[in-house]
């Protein structure tokens, strides 16, 4: 995961949180790499999805696959879609920073939709995002614990980028980024669901891609505001 200070990584997993029904949401994927799982991702269209940008860190494409319809990781679903990465598009990444985590993913074959596998909405550019949202995964159900076998879901209250730059340092946050979580902790993400959505709405409001810990008290989990790079994701899908 990236380090951003010894104890701020990306988050991967989801804390507090319980379970979903097969099918709650079909936008979500799973990124592996050298076929482990490594991160969350969430489908725009049959030939793109999107991850953080940490994730697919070398670009190795045959080392690359994403998992659709997935559900419990142990056994089959028989609804799971196994793709190929052909390409993966970055935006200005920065590893110090974390500025701008996103990637776009170009699979082959194209996803096939239906209830179990496909898109998720999008914002329109520069859309604030306020109240409830979910994200989901299967990362860590705690610091240093174990993954969960089924995707887990969440739900987090966006909070303001002023309260997130006075916990994380207000050269840390960004206006790219969007942060959700409560005062107390107990609720977040964590190692495992880095690259997954952060779904408000309706739409695809945030990409988990760090915190501190995970869902320690007065540290909200971070993400990369999909609104701020919805013109930019729309010329690369379309």
């Amino acid at each position: 995961f990236p380090k951003k200070t010894d104890d701020t990584e990306s988050t991967e997993n989801i804390v507090g949180g319980t379970s979903a029904y097969h099918g709650e949401f079909p936008y979500q994927l799973i990124f592996l790499y050298k076929n482990r799982f490594r991160c969350g991702g969430f489908i725009l269209n049959k030939f793109y999805a999107a991850t953080a940008a940490h994730c697919p860190v070398l670009n190795n494409l045959e080392d690359f696959k994403v998992v659709a319809g997935e559900f419990v990781l142990s056994k089959n679903d028989s609804t799971e879609q196994i793709r190929n990465v052909v390409a993966v598009i970055k935006h200005n990444f920065s590893h110090a920073s974390l500025e701008n985590d996103l990637a776009l993913l170009k699979v082959d074959p194209p996803f096939d939709f239906n209830k179990y596998v496909g898109p998720v909405q999008l914002p329109t550019q520069g859309q604030v995002t306020t109240g409830n949202c979910v994200v989901t995964g299967w990362g860590r159900l705690r610091f240093r614990g174990p993954l969960p076998d089924t995707l887990q879901k969440v739900s987090l209250p966006v909070v303001s980028d002023e309260i997130c730059r006075n916990s994380y340092g207000k050269n840390l946050i960004k206006d790219s980024m969007i942060c959700a979580g409560y005062s107390e902790g107990g609720k977040g993400a964590c190692h495992g669901d880095s690259g997954g959505p952060l779904f408000c709405n309706g739409y695809v409001a945030g990409i988990v891609s760090f915190g501190r810990g995970c869902a320690f008290p007065n540290y909200p989990t971070v993400f990369t505001e999909t609104a701020f790079f919805v013109d930019w994701i729309k010329k690369h899908i379309n």
